[in-house]
C-alpha cells in the first residue's frame, strides 16, 4: 500500500529527531520521510504529517488539517534521573536554540520534584557569541536535548573549545507522548482500514461475472496482500503499549551523567 509519513522539523536534527520517535511507535514496516517546514511544498504526496507545534502554523496553509499530527516530544524518565544526580545548589546551564523550550524544560524538571539546583537558561541563538562563549567556560553541567549536545552543535567546531575538561552533558532523548501516539496510530488505522474496505468493494464487483481462471488467480493474490495489511492494522495497537515503554526506557540513551566522569566530551 502507498503509505508515506512526513517528520516535518524546522532543521535537518529536529526533523531526523521527529522521525525516530515516529519510528519508535509505528515500527519498522511504514515509510517515514524527513522535511523541512521551509521545504514543505514540494513534500505534498504524504499521508500524514508529523511535527511540533511550531512547524504546524508554517505547514498549515499547504497540508489538510486532518493530515497533521503535532508530536508532543518528552524526555524520558532515564533523563530526570540523571539530572537529579547533579548535587545540590550546582548551576545547572540549559543549552537549546531558543528560549520557549528552555523554559519548558526546566518547568518539567520542577515537576518531577528536581528543585534543588540552580537552572540557568542559555539560548544560544538568542545572545551574542561572546556571552554564550563565557557561559560555557563557567559550565559545568549542561542539559538539554541530546541532538544539540552532540556534534551537531555543543560539540561542533564552534563551541567545543569553551566548554571545560571536566564538563557533565545530560542530553535528553526524546519520544512521543501516549496522546500523540494515540492519534497517530489512530489516523493510521483508519487510512489504512478505508484502503482495504475500498480494495474489497473493488474485488466484490470485480468477481460478479468473471469465469476466467488467470484474473481469479491473480485475485487471490491481491487479497491475500490484503489480509497481511489487516494483520498490520490488528497489531497497530501494541504501539500504544511500545510508546508508554519508551518513555520509560528507549533503546538506547545518550550517556551516562556521572559527575566524576570528565570524559564526557570525548
Amino acid at each position: 500500500m502507498d503509505f508515506k509519513i512526513y517528520a516535518v522539523g524546522s532543521n535537518p536534527f529536529l526533523a531526523q529527531e521527529i522521525r525516530d520517535a515516529v519510528r519508535l511507535i509505528v515500527g519498522p514496516d511504514i515509510p517515514v520521510s524527513t522535511c523541512l517546514g521551509g521545504d514543505i511544498i514540494n513534500c505534498l504526496d504524504g499521508i500524514l504529517y508529523v511535527c511540533n507545534q511550531s512547524q504546524y502554523v508554517r505547514i498549515k496553509p499547504y497540508i489538510p488539517d486532518d493530515k497533521i499530527i503535532v508530536l508532543n516530544l518528552m524526555p524520558t524518565s532515564h533523563f530526570y534521573v540523571q539530572v537529579a544526580s547533579i548535587p545540590a545548589g550546582s548551576d545547572v546551564y540549559v543549552f537549546n536554540n531558543k528560549s520557549p523550550y528552555i523554559e519548558t524544560l526546566i518547568e518539567s524538571c520542577k515537576s518531577m520534584g528536581i528543585t534543588n539546583i540552580n537552572f540557568i537558561p542559555l539560548p544560544y541563538s538568542e545572545m551574542p557569541e561572546k556571552e554564550v562563549s563565557r557561559m560555557l567556560r563557567k559550565a559545568r553541567f549542561i542539559i538539554g536535548v541530546d541532538y544539540l549536545l552532540n556534534e551537531n552543535v555543543l560539540l561542533s567546531e564552534k563551541y567545543i573549545r569553551f566548554l571545560r575538561y571536566d564538563t557533565v552533558r545530560i542530553g535528553a532523548r526524546r519520544v512521543g507522548a501516549v496522546s500523540s501516539a494515540c492519534e497517530l496510530v489512530t489516523k493510521i488505522n483508519r487510512f489504512l482500514f478505508q484502503q482495504v474496505t475500498g480494495k474489497l468493494a473493488r474485488f466484490v464487483d470485480l468477481l460478479e461475472g468473471i469465469d476466467d481462471t488467470q484474473i481469479l488467480f491473480d485475485l487471490y493474490h491481491n487479497l491475500n496482500d490484503l489480509s497481511k495489511s489487516l494483520k498490520k492494522l490488528s497489531g497497530r495497537s501494541s504501539s500504544i503499549e511500545k510508546s508508554m515503554i519508551n518513555q520509560i526506557a528507549p533503546k538506547t540513551l545518550f550517556q551516562t551523567a556521572d559527575p566524576e566522569d570528565n570524559n564526557n566530551r570525548e
